[in-house]
């Protein structure tokens, strides 16, 4: 019956267009406005016009889903690099039960999520031989080294540079103030080699574990991850878990029956960006006073920490935070070009201070971070080339790809393509059954 009105509406409007039939001009309206395309969908499929309704539509999404099996998009090729990982998440059910609008307490559910990275590495790479390094007491794996010292006097090159100091026949002194944030961050990232130079890993979000409340489950998420790969006894898969697995799994040698090598942590942070982004402007801010101030004084910056004095408390302190935040700032440009050793090597410079603050975790997870590297060269090597997650540079209107890319860490690729793509592609779902999230 809706269908016969509607055409009968339809030739009604077109022989007698003065009697403004409301369908036709509904429809018309509709089809006018691209904003309201969704709605002449919804209108056309209540009335069984359009020949996918959205209840065949949802049929065929679960049978699609049903019959996925995401292990055959992975690439079982010899040059492979197989990165897999271990991230917890977590739903909230969407709406309340019914009749109980007053119940703040929602079901929640959670699960592990599985996913795997899988980059192409050189083929001398991926035939030579696992070597294995025995750690001992004269390995210098933590403290300064010279690529970061190399990058602070580059650093402290460029700011000299740019506010370009010279006195006036009356002795003052001046200096260029046209410059920025970014105009600074452009030329330091032109006197850093970019790494990553292959195509983008390919990414596969596989069958995801239990709720990883238990040593017993995270072991089992990782376990499931031996038949996906078919991995031998003597094989090796490396594997990077989310802080909260981190901490929780206290049975790390369990997982060398599996021939587990366990990366480092994630670092949960809500507002990196942000937070990235004072702190350019504080180390900019302290640099740029530090050598104006230095260089009225006619101070060298050498010879701010070796005097033995009281004088100058603050301008030692500052200057430490600059030596300090140089070194993040450091590893923050060499996660973004993909440059594995110089953030390795951050790590390394950076490493004393997390214990002298009381962050135990953090010193943990870089002491366990820089021994894996130094007991598995051939990992180390394969992270020069494949250490960060490579995002394809962007072509100019001209047609010329002179941009380089953009590369992202690891653990912040998971949390902005993977966590945030599960989680909006199962926000319409009002049940927190776990059966139903890990279809």
């Amino acid at each position: 019956m809706k269908i016969v009105t509607f055409f009968v509406s339809v030739l009604t409007g077109i022989a007698f267009p003065s009697c403004n039939i409301w369908l036709t001009n509904v429809l018309s309206s509709l089809a006018r406005k691209p904003k309201l395309l969704s709605s002449l969908h919804r209108l056309l499929s209540l009335w069984n016009i359009v020949g996918h309704s959205e209840h065949h539509e949802r049929n065929l999404e679960k049978e699609r889903i049903n019959n996925a099996v995401p292990t055959q998009r992975l690439y079982q090729k010899l040059d492979i690099w197989n990165l897999a990982v271990i991230d917890n998440i977590d739903f909230k059910q969407k709406t309340f039960s019914f009749g109980n609008i007053y119940d703040t307490t929602r079901n929640s559910s959670h699960a592990t999520l599985r996913m795997a990275f899988q980059s192409v590495i050189p083929n001398y790479l991926a035939t030579c031989q696992e070597e294995l390094i025995t750690l001992e007491e004269d390995n210098r794996i933590f403290g300064m080294n010279f690529t970061m010292q190399e990058a602070l006097d580059g650093f402290q090159s460029i700011l000299e540079n740019l506010l370009d100091f010279r006195s006036t026949n009356e002795g003052n002194l001046e200096y260029n103030q046209n410059f920025d944030v970014e105009i600074i961050k452009k030329a330091i990232l032109e006197k850093f080699e970019h790494g990553c130079k292959g195509p983008s890993p390919h990414v596969v979000i596989l069958e995801p574990g239990d709720n990883p409340n238990s040593d017993q489950a995270i072991l089992g998420a990782a376990t499931m991850y031996k038949a996906d790969f078919n991995l031998q006894e003597t094989a090796y898969l490396d594997i990077v878990a989310d802080e909260a697995i981190y901490r929780r799994y206290g049975l790390l040698n369990l997982a060398r029956r599996l021939g587990v090598q366990f990366l480092d942590k994630f670092e949960a942070a809500v507002d990196y960006r942000m937070t990235s982004r004072v702190l350019d402007f504080l180390w900019v801010a302290v640099g740029v006073s530090i050598n104006i101030f230095t260089k009225r004084k006619n101070i060298n910056l050498s010879e701010i920490m070796n005097e033995n004095t009281d004088t100058n408390i603050f301008l030692k302190i500052w200057y430490l935070y600059y030596q300090w935040a140089g070194i993040w700032k450091a590893y923050q440009i060499g996660m973004r070009i993909g440059n594995h050793n110089l953030q390795r090597d951050a790590l390394a410079a950076a490493s004393p201070l997390f214990p002298s603050a009381g962050k135990s975790n953090y010193a943990v997870a870089i002491a366990q971070h820089l021994s894996t590297l130094t007991k598995y060269p051939k990992l180390n090597e394969i992270l020069q080339h494949v250490g960060a997650f490579r995002i394809p540079k962007n072509i100019d209107d001209d047609g010329s790809e002179n941009q380089k890319p953009v590369c992202f860490g690891f653990d912040e690729t998971l949390e902005t393509f993977g966590v945030h793509f599960i989680k909006q592609t199962s926000a319409s779902l009002k049940s927190v059954d776990s059966h139903q999230y890990t279809r």
